[in-house]
């Protein structure tokens, strides 16, 4: 059975229904003429019938599977995506001003880097480039620290035969955060920053619990992390995914 869109049905529910000429008096939808909805359905329409439509028994036959951290998706859904995207369907309405949106948008795009990364990690990793596979997911997991696949992906390209403590650090979360400590005792703040990140904090009967003063603005963990650890002459390794021993950083 043939799929066709049921643009009319829409069409009709916004003139009757939703009563979309009184929104279109509004500022913010003053430019939706009833040229430009009729166009606009019209292409979803076509979108719908000619690109989504057909793969649809598709993706029963051959649904989407995840092999080594990268979901493989059904064939010809990729292609439909990017024509999709190319139509420009792929974004969303906000206030072009909102600084707001801006950042989100940046945190986006590092996301969808980040995966893009992973991607060609795996692929190295499958062809037995193991250089080009460490330094892609090592990029992946600069652009999201919190990308569980590729923690995993590395931690097997690295094998048990390297140092554990080399391998990142598991994160609750990879958001960017504000740090203002005023003469705060080093340990306290160590573990503050822990505790937003779901990281264990131990520390070495070496480290002096110092008085520390930081102010930083939208900053990664590595970032916050550094600049503490920095401020009391201190190291850490790491013990466990997301435990890490503290110590005193002796020169000599």
């Amino acid at each position: 059975m043939t799929f066709t869109a049921p643009v009319e049905e829409f069409r009709f529910i916004l003139e009757n229904v939703a009563d979309f000429e009184r929104v279109a008096e509004t500022q913010r939808f003053s430019e939706a003429s009833p040229d430009m909805v009729a166009a606009v359905l019209g292409e979803a329409g076509r979108m719908c019938n000619d690109a989504l439509a057909p793969l649809q028994r598709a993706g029963d036959i051959h649904p989407a599977v995840l092999e080594n951290g990268v979901v493989r998706t059904t064939p010809g859904y990729a292609q439909a995506y990017t024509h999709i995207a190319e139509g420009g369907w792929v974004g969303i309405a906000a206030a072009p001003e909102s600084n707001l949106l801006r950042l989100e948008l940046a945190a986006l795009a590092e996301l969808k880097e980040a995966r893009l990364l992973l991607r060609d990690a795996s692929v190295a990793a499958d062809l037995g480039r193991r250089r080009d596979a460490r330094r892609l997911v090592d990029e992946s997991l600069a652009k999201d620290p919190t990308l569980e696949e590729a923690i995993d992906l590395r931690e097997k390209i690295i094998g048990p035969g390297e140092d554990a403590a080399l391998r990142p650090i598991r994160l609750q979360s990879g958001a960017p955060v504000d740090i203002n400590f005023q003469e705060a005792s080093f340990k306290e703040a160590a573990l503050a920053l822990g505790r937003a990140y779901g990281v264990n904090m131990i520390f070495d009967e070496s480290v002096e619990d110092l008085e520390v003063s930081l102010f930083a603005e939208n900053v990664s963990f590595q970032q916050a992390f550094a600049l503490l650890l920095r401020a009391n002459a201190a190291f850490y390794r790491r013990v466990g995914p997301n435990s890490v021993i503290i110590a005193a950083d002796d020169p000599a």
